[in-house]
């Protein structure tokens, strides 16, 4: 009896351990495929962020959606102004002969560029080195040229290899392809822009781009405010006056909106008017 008992025990003894490692192998076979998946997924997750960035994207992005850091732009090499992209498409602008109204007709454009900011002190010194802003408002290198004439501002932009904006240039590059009465919607606030009055924090001309919640869709700051720039009128243009669009440090409301004209002698030196260059896209 006792013999037959010990046989009971040893061969249990046996089948355990036999069963033992055939579970523990299926346990570490199904461990080991888990793990060898979840390294596949990481390895595949790092190379689509890692092309996400190359392309311009970012490391968050989902795979397969693509997400702009920046706005498309270039630096002239001339006078080393930042110059945002205004795509080509069509864009809503003041009829040639029509009132400064919120309604606009459509106009298809090609691409070109706009400067970011206004020129400024310091550039057009480099264009006319015997310029000096103190005639018109205190020492200030980043603040716009102030109190230059319509043929002053073209000569600037053909020196540096661009152009006088066109008013329908201007105002595309102003509001983007959706009509707007002020670049950042059609909700006046004080504190986008430099007008006339205190609540903006400046009581005269500001240094570019004080403004960036004022920005455009295209990225170009300070198209309403702190000065009137200079625009031109065309080939065409008959008339002994010219236009400058988008409100000064003395303008009221209801006057710095895009649409608004405001019908200047070329020749006026005035501490509100400043301009900016457009280029074309290649």
């Amino acid at each position: 009896m006792t013999r037959i008992i010990a046989l009971i025990i040893c061969a249990a003894f046996v089948f355990s351990c036999a069963s033992g490692p055939k579970k523990k192998r299926r346990s570490y076979k199904s461990k080991h495929g888990y793990s060898q998946k979840k390294r596949a997924q990481k390895k595949s997750s790092s190379k689509t962020a890692r092309k996400s960035l190359q392309k311009g994207g970012s490391s968050t992005t989902r795979p397969g959606k693509r997400q702009n850091l920046v706005l498309p732009s270039i630096v002239n090499s001339k006078d080393q102004s930042s110059m945002v992209l205004v795509d080509s498409g069509k864009y809503f602008v003041t009829p040639a002969e029509g009132r400064a109204t919120t309604s606009g007709t459509q106009v298809n454009l090609p691409a070109f560029y706009v400067d970011r900011f206004e020129i400024t002190v310091t550039q057009f010194k480099k264009f006319d080195p015997k310029y000096d802003e103190t005639r018109f408002i205190n020492a200030c290198p980043q603040c716009p040229a102030v109190g230059v004439t319509w043929d002053q501002a073209r000569n600037y932009c053909f020196w540096a290899g661009k152009l006088l904006p066109t008013e329908i240039q201007w105002e595309a590059a102003a509001q983007g392809p959706v009509r707007k009465i002020w670049p950042w919607g059609n909700r006046f606030d004080s504190k986008k822009a430099n007008l006339m009055g205190d609540a903006d924090g400046f009581p005269g001309v500001a240094p570019v781009g004080s403004f960036s919640s004022g920005v455009s869709s295209s990225g170009a700051q300070d198209m309403t405010g702190n000065v009137w720039e200079w625009v031109s009128r065309g080939a065409k243009n008959s008339s002994s006056q010219q236009l400058v669009k988008g409100g000064g440090w003395r303008t009221q409301q209801g006057f710095s909106i895009i649409a608004a004209r405001n019908w200047i002698n070329p020749k006026m030196r005035n501490p509100t008017f400043g301009f900016r260059c457009v280029k074309r896209a290649k």
